[in-house]
């Protein structure tokens, strides 16, 4: 494996671009999940597989709280998000120096250190990379509440995090895409948009993303299953 990161970035925006709090959905990153919220799941991960510091990334309102579950950490600072996912990430990269950077979304609770250093050791050939699982469900093209057709699926991934970048690479990427403008949803597309490579890893499908009350219970049926803990992931 390759030397995992000397830093991370935790956001609290989905990779929609839009916090959690402005949907009027709970604030999933401060509820908890069995005896730990899920910014604690997230943080004792990346630091236990290497990456300090971790930059935490919340929306502004809940920047005390969430200082509050972030004091029994060494290396992890905290950072108010702006008005966009990305546009946190691109605060987030000020105050990261090392060269590479883990890029995680903390609704995601049930990341392991080998999807870290899956991630992370593929930067040895490419400018980033991100996991993803392929699909697996039926798509259907509608129009009107109509069916049209039926989607080939070949070749679509659902996306995951984490993701792994060259440091400098994404920091000229958002650099770039902020004086230029023009309508990007993720890290992957702004770092593809400007000519960099990117890695796909084959994610896990228990990293599930909480979105939704139904995820949530989803996610307290796992982690009392004994079977997740909040360093390794499941089957550890």
């Amino acid at each position: 494996m390759a030397e995992a990161p000397s830093a991370a970035i935790l956001t609290a925006f989905g990779s929609n671009g839009r916090p959690s709090s402005s949907r009027g959905a709970p604030q999933w990153h401060l509820r908890r999940l069995g005896a730990r919220t899920l910014v604690d799941w997230s943080l004792e991960t990346l630091l236990h597989a290497g990456c300090e510091p971790v930059v935490v990334v919340v929306p502004p309102e809940l920047k005390e709280k969430a200082a509050e579950v972030c004091r029994l950490y060494s290396s992890v600072e905290l950072v108010a998000g702006g008005t966009s996912g990305l546009s946190s990430v691109r605060r987030a990269l000020q105050i990261v120096s090392s060269p590479s950077v883990v890029v995680h979304d903390v609704t995601r609770p049930f990341v392991t250190h080998d999807l870290i250093g899956k991630v992370t050791d593929a930067l040895q050939s490419s400018d980033g990379a991100i996991c993803a699982v392929p699909l697996d469900e039926t798509l259907k093209l509608t129009h009107s509440d109509r069916v049209e057709s039926t989607v080939d699926r070949t070749g679509w991934w659902r996306a995951q995090t984490p993701e792994a970048w060259d440091c400098g690479v994404l920091q000229q990427a958002h650099e770039r895409a902020r004086s230029e403008g023009g309508a990007v949803r993720d890290n992957a597309q702004l770092v593809a948009k400007y000519g960099g490579t990117i890695s796909v890893i084959a994610g896990a499908r228990a990293n599930i993303k909480i979105s939704s009350g139904a995820d949530f219970m989803l996610a307290e049926a796992m982690a009392h299953s004994g079977v997740i803990s909040p360093t390794t992931g499941p089957g550890h």
